[in-house]
């Protein structure tokens, strides 16, 4: 029979230990345009409750009808935003790439996503959870203000871009002369 064997691994523990994001994502939310106006006490607050998240080409981020569970401001890479038509099929909204926000359905009591969100190129981008968001909001007029000023341009940005849609018509000319 083999002779048992003993393997030791030495390891260093700080290798396990994920790298402290706060002092960047603190950094990074005082140079936001609608977070600018922020207390630095609120603006420390909203930092202990963002996240940075990574995320692969194709995978979706927001669906369409669902409740988002915050905001999504991006850092690099780029979301496609999609509607549906009521029949079932995709329309290209617009892309959305770094400085840009999503997910901003996450600040209305009840509301669901008016956009399916699909990630283009690899995407990093801070989350800030709802209910801190939400706090935040109502104990600061202005960012309720801009809030709610963003939350109806990106409602008319997807109403017209749903009702200016036009399904592509491919045009096949016939090679011979015959009718199609």
């Amino acid at each position: 029979s083999p002779l048992p064997s003993v393997i030791q691994y030495a390891r260093d523990s700080h290798t396990l230990t994920p790298p402290d994001d706060y002092p960047a994502i603190l950094e990074t939310l005082k140079s936001i345009g609608f977070l600018t106006h922020l207390s630095d006490e609120q603006l420390t607050t909203l930092a202990h409750s963002t996240l940075l998240h990574r995320y692969g080409r194709l995978e979706q981020i927001v669906q369409q009808g669902r409740s988002c569970p915050g905001l999504y401001y991006i850092l690099s890479g780029q979301v496609e935003l999609t509607g549906s038509d009521g029949k079932g099929q995709q329309i290209p909204l617009t892309t959305l790439k770094s400085g840009d926000v999503l997910g901003e359905s996450a600040l209305l009591r009840n509301q669901t996503s008016l956009y399916t969100a699909i990630v283009e190129e690899d995407l990093t981008a801070l989350f800030i959870e709802r209910a801190s968001l939400v706090a935040t909001a109502e104990t600061n007029l202005r960012l309720a203000k801009e809030m709610n000023r963003f939350i109806e341009q990106r409602q008319k940005m997807v109403a017209a871009a749903l009702s200016n849609w036009q399904p592509a018509i491919l045009a096949a000319k016939p090679t011979n002369g015959a009718a199609l």
